[in-house]
C-alpha cells in the first residue's frame, strides 16, 4: 500500500512538473515571438506586427502581419509625400515545450525536448493592387510554402524555408520556377550563423522572348565577433542567364548569355581590427556571337576598427527602424553624417584598401590592373578637425598612400575612347554647320576625323608620360605618397613639391 501511495504520488508530481514546466515554456514562446517582433518589428520599409495571438495549454496560434511600404509620388496640391503598401499575413501554428512533435527543419518527424516548434505559413496578400491581393489565387502553390523553426532551450533556432516549385500559364506569358530553399541554424549564445540558400531555375516565356536563368545559391558560416558585427565566410554563385528578345521596330531578335556569377567573401576579426578579403568572377556576357568576361577582381580591407563598424551598424539599424527611412529629405540629412563619422572613425587604425587584381577580356582586348589606398596614423587633433569640418581633409593629404597600376591592349584603349571621341567630333561638325550651313560630312569622313583626333589624343598621353607603349600595350604607373603625386616615376607638375 506504501509502494502504491508513493508511485502514485510521483505520478502525481510529475504530471505537476509536466503541466508547470508546459505552462512556463509556453510563456517563454510567447515572450520569444513578441520580443522579436519589438526587436525586428521595423527595417526600412518593413513593418511587422502581430494581429493576433492565441494560447492553449499545448500551443499557440497567432497571426503576423508584414507591410511593405513604398513611395508613390508626391501629393500635388500639399506636397505630402505618397505611399502605397502591400500586407502579406502569415499564420504560426507555435507548440511550446518541454516536449515538442511534429516535422522539423531536417525533415524528421520526432518527440524531442525543445522550447518551441513553430510553423509559418502565408496565409493572405492584402493591397489595394488587384493583381499582388489575387496572387495567391494565380499562384496557389504559394500556400504550400513552409517555414519551420526549432528554438532549443539554450536559444538555439534552426530553421528550413521551403517554397515550391511551379509552372503557370499567365496570360499570354509562361511562368516556370523551380521554388527556394532557406536553411539557417542561430546559436545565440555562441553568436554564431550558419545556413544556405538555393534557388533553381527560373523561365520566362512569352511573345516578347525567353528568359532562362539556372538561378542562385549561398551559404554562409558566420560568428558575432562584436554586436551587430559578423564575420566568416560567404559564397554566393548566379547561375547562368540565356535570353531571346526582339529588337524594337526591327525583324530580327537579339540572344544573350551570361555565364554566372560568383562571389567569395572572407572576414576575421583580431580582437581589435577587422580584415576582409573578397573574390568576384564575372564570367562573361555573350550578345550577338561576341563574349566580354571574364571579370576577375580579388579585393582587400585591413585595420578596419571593430567598434567603429559595430557602433555604426547598431546607429543602421535604429535608422532603419525610423521614420526617417521613408522620408527622402531625412534620408540624406540624416544618412550623410553618419558615413562621414565611421569614415573619419577608421581613420586612426591606418586602414588599407586593395584591389590585388583586376582583369578584363573583351573582344577589343585585355585589360590588367591593380590598386592600393592606404591611410598612416593621423595625429588624434587632426581627427577631431575632422568631426568638426570634414573638408579639412586637404590638409592631411600627406597621410594618404596610394598606387595604381593599368596594362591594356591598345585595341581595348581604342574602342573606349572612341566613343567619346565621335561625340566631341560630331559637336565640332555642328559647330561648324552654324558658320558653314552647306558643310556636308559624310560616315567615312567622320571616322577618319574620329581615327586622328584619337590618335594625337594618344600621342600627346605619351608625349606627357602619362602612358606608355610596350608592344601593343598601353602602361600606367602612378603613386601617391607624402602629398606628390607620381606618374611613370614623373611629378605631376601641378602637385610637384607636396601639399602643405
Amino acid at each position: 500500500m506504501k509502494k502504491l501511495i508513493i508511485i502514485a504520488a510521483v505520478i502525481v508530481l510529475g504530471v505537476a512538473a509536466w503541466a508547470g514546466a508546459t505552462l512556463y515554456v509556453g510563456n517563454s514562446a510567447r515572450d520569444y515571438y513578441f520580443g522579436n517582433l519589438e526587436k525586428y518589428g521595423r527595417f526600412g520599409p518593413i513593418a511587422i506586427k502581430n494581429r493576433s495571438y492565441m494560447k492553449s495549454f499545448f500551443d499557440a496560434r497567432a497571426e503576423t502581419v508584414l507591410n511593405i511600404t513604398v513611395p508613390a509620388g508626391k501629393d500635388e496640391e500639399s506636397g505630402e509625400l505618397l505611399t502605397e503598401s502591400v500586407q502579406m499575413v502569415f499564420e504560426h501554428r507555435i507548440q511550446h515545450g518541454p516536449f515538442v512533435s511534429g516535422r522539423g527543419p531536417n525533415g524528421n518527424l520526432s518527440l524531442a525536448p525543445a522550447a518551441a516548434l513553430i510553423e509559418t505559413r502565408l496565409a493572405g496578400i492584402e493591397s489595394t493592387e488587384a493583381k499582388l491581393a489575387a496572387l495567391l489565387d494565380t499562384i496557389p502553390e504559394l500556400r504550400e510554402a513552409v517555414a519551420i523553426a526549432r528554438v532549443s532551450y539554450d536559444g538555439e533556432t534552426q530553421s528550413l524555408l521551403t517554397v515550391p516549385g511551379f509552372n503557370k500559364q499567365v496570360k499570354e506569358t509562361e511562368l516556370g520556377w523551380g521554388g527556394l530553399t532557406v536553411a539557417g541554424v542561430y546559436h545565440p549564445v555562441a553568436g554564431t550563423m550558419v545556413g544556405s540558400l538555393d534557388m533553381p531555375q527560373l523561365t520566362i516565356r512569352g511573345e516578347d522572348g525567353l528568359i532562362t536563368w539556372d538561378g542562385a545559391s549561398a551559404d554562409f558560416d558566420l560568428v558575432e565577433a562584436l554586436p551587430m558585427l559578423y564575420v566568416g565566410t560567404t559564397n554566393v554563385t548566379y547561375r547562368g542567364l540565356e535570353a531571346d528578345m526582339p529588337v524594337k521596330d526591327k525583324p530580327e531578335r537579339q540572344a544573350f548569355s551570361m555565364a554566372g556569377i560568383d562571389m567569395t567573401s572572407t572576414s576575421r576579426f583580431d580582437g581589435a581590427m577587422l580584415h576582409y578579403d573578397q573574390g568576384i568572377t564575372f564570367n562573361g556576357l555573350t550578345v550577338d556571337g561576341e563574349t566580354f568576361g571574364p571579370l576577375e577582381l580579388e579585393m582587400e580591407a585591413k585595420n578596419l576598427d571593430g567598434q567603429v563598424l559595430s557602433a555604426f551598424q547598431q546607429q543602421m539599424l535604429d535608422f532603419y527602424a525610423s521614420d526617417a527611412f521613408n522620408d527622402p529629405e531625412q534620408l540624406a540629412a540624416q544618412l550623410l553624417p553618419m558615413y562621414s563619422e565611421l569614415m573619419i572613425g577608421l581613420l586612426p587604425g591606418e586602414p588599407e584598401m586593395k584591389i590585388r587584381r583586376f582583369h578584363l577580356t573583351t573582344p577589343m582586348g585585355v585589360a590588367d590592373g591593380s590598386f592600393n589606398l592606404r591611410v598612416s596614423a593621423l595625429p588624434a587633433e587632426a581627427v577631431e578637425q575632422l568631426r568638426q569640418n570634414p573638408l579639412a581633409a586637404l590638409q592631411y593629404v600627406q597621410y594618404l598612400d596610394s598606387a595604381l597600376d593599368l596594362v591594356a591592349d591598345e585595341t581595348l584603349v581604342r574602342s573606349a575612347l572612341s566613343a567619346t571621341m565621335e561625340s566631341q567630333v560630331k559637336n565640332q561638325i555642328e559647330q561648324a554647320r552654324q558658320a558653314n550651313p552647306e558643310l556636308e560630312i559624310d560616315e567615312s569622313q567622320l571616322a577618319q576625323m574620329v581615327e586622328q583626333q584619337l590618335n594625337m589624343q594618344l600621342e600627346m598621353l605619351v608625349a606627357q608620360n602619362f602612358i606608355e607603349r610596350d608592344g601593343n600595350r598601353l602602361k600606367s604607373h602612378a603613386t601617391f605618397s607624402d602629398g606628390e603625386l607620381m606618374v611613370n616615376g614623373n611629378p605631376l607638375p601641378l602637385l610637384q613639391g607636396g601639399v602643405q
